[in-house]
């Protein structure tokens, strides 16, 4: 993904709404592309949290697993959304999988440019 495009998308995220088209244009500029195939992971459970993720194509699931074995979905992200700030903002581990439900594009923002 091109960084103005990048940039522009972040403008459109309520997270980012209030910042200035520079600091956007800085944030575009420094996020980093994930392709995720159907199926893979984008983290995991415990995992340690260096930054956050805003979905650009594809859908991601948000999971844990019971002590069943049994998987609980606990949110579905939709192009648009950002994941994963509350997090980083509180400085812990993932406490879920994120897995792709479909192919999928997310920008990753490292927690260095927030």
């Amino acid at each position: 993904m091109a960084r103005a495009e990048a940039a522009d998308l972040l403008r459109h995220i309520p997270l980012f709404s209030a910042c200035s088209e520079e600091e956007c244009s800085r944030l575009g500029a420094n996020a980093l592309d994930i392709r995720l195939s159907r199926g893979e992971s984008l983290f995991q459970r415990d995992e340690p949290c260096l930054g956050m993720h805003v979905l650009v194509l594809g859908r991601i699931k948000l999971v844990t697993g019971s002590r069943h074995g049994v998987e609980k979905v606990i949110e579905i992200i939709h192009p648009g959304q950002s994941f994963g700030e509350a997090v980083l903002f509180l400085q812990q581990p993932y406490p879920v999988n994120a897995l792709a439900i479909d192919d999928s594009l997310a920008l990753f923002l490292p927690a260095s440019v927030l």
